[in-house]
């Protein structure tokens, strides 16, 4: 074959038909809002040395190849970045970015390649008081997380009471990224 594509090393001489990613992998872990960054070789083994290149992008996210958003015509043989911006809403998972080349002059020279992100998923605060409010979650400052059970709010003669509050962590990193 004309065409290979190789992806932080892993792929050579390996090929997968357009769509697939399986003519090479790399993994990477993140978290919302990181930037992971792969390294994608064209190889013109043969021929003509113009490609066509193209990949797709999961929901929310910006990925870029040689800096270009939207495909790339007339690429020729070199190493290029595959940066992958991960959404800084993703609530984790595994995400494939698949790239695929063929040959501009020849199209059914080609390969594809899989760049996969792992994202962790952010750490997730859950207040308990009175042992209340476990896996109920409220916008800040609203007081919908849970509480005390109570059917109304407090009349202007009455007065909040301390009570104990639980933190638990949900997650394994804060949203400030340091390590819980």
């Amino acid at each position: 074959p004309e065409t290979d594509l190789v992806i932080d090393g892993d792929g050579v001489g390996i090929y997968g038909p357009l769509g697939t990613g399986l003519g090479g992998s790399s993994l990477k872990p993140a978290s919302p809002g990181d930037t992971v960054t792969f390294l994608v070789t064209i190889e013109n083994n043969a021929g003509t040395n113009s490609f066509e290149v193209s990949w797709n992008s999961p929901p929310g996210w910006d990925v870029l190849f040689d800096g270009q958003s939207s495909p790339i015509s007339g690429a020729v043989a070199g190493t290029y970045q595959l940066q992958v911006v991960v959404s800084p809403l993703s609530l984790g998972g595994t995400f494939d970015i698949i790239v695929d080349a063929y040959k501009t002059d020849k199209p059914y020279y080609m390969d594809s390649v899989t760049g996969r992100v792992t994202v962790q998923p952010p750490a997730i605060v859950d207040g308990l008081i009175d042992g209340n409010g476990g896996g109920i979650f409220g916008a800040p400052g609203t007081g919908l997380g849970g509480g005390p059970r109570r059917s109304t709010s407090p009349s202007s003669s009455e007065t909040w009471a301390a009570r104990p509050i639980s933190i638990a962590s949900r997650g394994t990193r804060c949203l400030c990224g340091r390590p819980l």
